[in-house]
């Protein structure tokens, strides 16, 4: 599971890089997909 996380924290990091932006923003709505979402752009 570790793994798996730091694989997508890697390819978020990336994508931020790519589009040349200092970070990221997006909605939460308080479900499961907002929480991992959170968790992985913390």
């Amino acid at each position: 599971m570790e793994e798996l996380k730091n694989k997508l924290v890697n390819w978020i990091r990336q994508q931020v890089e790519m589009a040349g932006t200092g970070g990221v923003v997006f909605g939460l709505s308080g479900g499961i997909d907002s929480s991992v979402t959170a968790v992985l752009c913390k």
